[in-house]
């Protein structure tokens, strides 16, 4: 009995040594798997269907995976393009404003809100030392996009070897899924109903942050961006992109976008576009609790505190998809609190 123990503890150990140097091994590929696990788990129903028709299953994953390649490189190429305009197009438009201190390239005479508004905003740019803050305001903001600019240029060979990777493991997530799937699930030291349990919040959860996050803050960014579009609001795509990330953070959301452009039309004098991006800002504001409840349906409801913390905490760590795998672990880390709770009161007796 006690060799027995004996070779238990010395295997348990010699896992956790090589988990340790695995994980290191991995470190500097970590942000591609990750993505790699929610892309495989989003397109797995588009394999799934692709396999029936397909002879091959290396085929139908192939396909998928040259389908994913068309569907992020040209939109990233045009979105690229065009909102490198839109950014230099602003930059150019608000050192102008910083030097001439006019806001408006017409004088204002109708003696409006409009007008006292910008006679207001025009007086302080007109303060020397407001001048002064503004503009090494500008030129910090100037400064460090250059260097993120230069970073990102110097990290290209490393952003392409990342995305191939991803595909990689993409191609044999999808192609193996299932049995990968198995093996998580037997190795799980649980019970069957706690691995279950721990597979379905998985499940649920990434559900509920793709169709309940990101698809309805990519609805809500798409229709503002297509609003501030049609209401005369420079830079829309810019501002699309801005309102799909601000959408996805509680509390947060697309008003922190639409209300500055609507009291910019306020204070221009163009109150026919400034009332269209009320009200059309405000049914972009509502749209969230209509669709949201119809999309998740009864999956998962993610406790706003675990959607901010997940969200915010995962894009910091893991990047663009964690926004999906933030909240993914916040969810699985209280199953698991669960499970020890459930496990505790099982050995309390009484």
């Amino acid at each position: 009995m006690a060799a027995i123990q004996y070779r238990k503890y010395v295997l348990l150990g010699i896992l956790i040594l090589l988990i340790t140097l695995v994980a290191y091994l991995l470190k500097p590929f970590i942000r591609p798997v990750l993505g790699s696990l929610v892309l495989a788990y989003v397109c797995y129903p588009l394999y799934k269907k692709l396999r029936a028709k397909v002879k091959w299953d290396w085929l139908a994953a192939l396909l998928v995976s040259l389908f994913l390649v068309l569907l992020f490189a040209l939109p990233v190429i045009i979105i690229a393009n065009t909102v490198t305009g839109e950014v230099t197009v602003n930059y150019i438009t608000l050192k102008q404003i910083l030097a001439t201190g006019r806001i408006m390239d017409e004088p204002c005479v109708d003696g409006g809100f409009g007008c006292r508004f910008v006679s207001w905003a025009e007086g302080l740019l007109a303060d020397p030392q407001i001048k002064f803050y503004l503009t090494d305001l500008v030129s910090r903001s100037t400064d460090y996009m250059l260097k993120k600019a230069g970073e990102f240029v110097l990290q290209i060979p490393m952003i392409i070897l990342n995305f191939f990777i991803m595909l990689f493991v993409l191609f044999y997530l999808l192609k193996e899924g299932d049995t990968i799937a198995y093996r998580l699930k037997r190795i799980l030291p649980l019970r069957e109903d706690q691995r279950e349990n721990i597979f379905n919040r998985i499940n649920d959860v990434t559900f509920a942050v793709i169709y309940g996050q990101l698809l309805v803050s990519a609805i809500q960014a798409a229709l503002g961006g297509l609003f501030l579009w049609v209401f005369g609001v420079p830079s829309p795509l810019l501002w699309t992109m801005v309102m799909f990330f601000t959408a996805l953070v509680p509390f947060l959301g697309t008003p922190i976008v639409w209300v500055p452009a609507m009291l910019v039309k306020f204070a221009q004098g163009e109150v026919f576009n400034a009332l269209g991006l009320l009200f059309t800002g405000l049914f972009i504001s509502v749209i969230d609790n209509v669709i949201r409840p119809k999309i998740v349906s009864s999956r998962a409801s993610i406790h706003p505190i675990f959607v901010l913390l997940g969200v915010l905490g995962g894009i910091s760590l893991f990047g663009f998809f964690g926004i999906i795998i933030g909240p993914v672990l916040l969810s699985v880390f209280m199953a698991f609190v669960e499970i020890y709770e459930e496990e505790m009161e099982r050995e309390v007796p009484g």
